[in-house]
């Protein structure tokens, strides 16, 4: 991740399988460029969660939802 730069035009990362919000924050303070973050916690027994890292600069969140889907369909 922070080998790409904003010449490549990267503003958004999706991460999946988050242990946790503390991990998420270590890394958008150790990037290098202006990185924020939404964090969610899911309700997957493991303690798995799910992060958006963005660039602030260029994309801010209205709002964010997490979305809940039943594996078993």
């Amino acid at each position: 991740i922070d080998s790409i730069n904003m010449h490549d035009n990267v503003i958004l990362f999706g991460l999946s399988e988050v242990e946790n919000e503390n991990i998420v924050k270590d890394l958008s303070q150790r990037l290098r460029g202006n990185w924020a973050y939404v964090h969610g916690s899911t309700s997957d027994p493991r303690g798995i969660d799910q992060s958006l890292l963005y660039q602030p600069d260029y994309f801010q969140p209205i709002s964010s939802t997490m979305l809940k889907f039943n594996q078993d369909e």
